[in-house]
């Protein structure tokens, strides 16, 4: 059975999908799909950027579980991906990029979010934190005159913009 969160979000990947398939404007801000097809500016409070790549799925033909499925996947795969290169920029070490990537993918709150809550702007977002974190830290300690400094705002606006467009609350 499906949690609450996670019957929400795959609604919100069907919503998407349905109102692609009625050819309704791009991005799609209000769902038909919702409260008896009376519709719902859901995509209003949560942002859809990342939802698009289950709702591709679901236009290719995969059911809604394996689209969802890939798509959890796809985030666990990108956070190992970004925690390493965010621990490896900000340490320059490897095996210390490789715990520290290691004890981030198996947060418990973390884990908790993927596989108890279902919550899927909250792990998205938590995807992304590595990177403002590695930001906010070559900012502070980084040389104001190199410039290599410059380039520490780089994952930093990256990482917020992802975040913004993950999970605004």
């Amino acid at each position: 059975t499906l949690n609450a969160d996670t019957s929400f979000h795959v609604l919100r990947i069907e919503g998407l999908k349905e109102s692609i398939l009625q050819g309704e404007r791009f991005p799609v801000k209000v769902q038909n799909y919702w409260l008896y097809d009376h519709g719902y500016a859901v995509s209003a409070f949560y942002g859809d950027l990342f939802l698009h790549i289950p709702v591709l799925l679901r236009l290719i033909g995969f059911s809604i579980m394996t689209s969802y499925k890939f798509f959890v996947l796809l985030v666990m795969v990108a956070t190992a991906i970004i925690s390493y290169y965010s621990f490896k920029r900000c340490t320059n070490h490897t095996y210390a990029s490789l715990f520290g990537s290691f004890l981030y993918m198996l947060a418990p709150y973390r884990i908790y979010n993927f596989y108890n809550r279902g919550a899927v702007g909250e792990y998205l977002a938590m995807a992304f934190m590595p990177l403002v974190i590695c930001g906010m830290y070559e900012l502070f300690t980084g040389d104001v005159d190199s410039p290599k400094y410059t380039k520490a705002k780089v994952p930093l606006a990256i990482g917020l913009s992802c975040i913004l467009q993950s999970h605004l609350l």
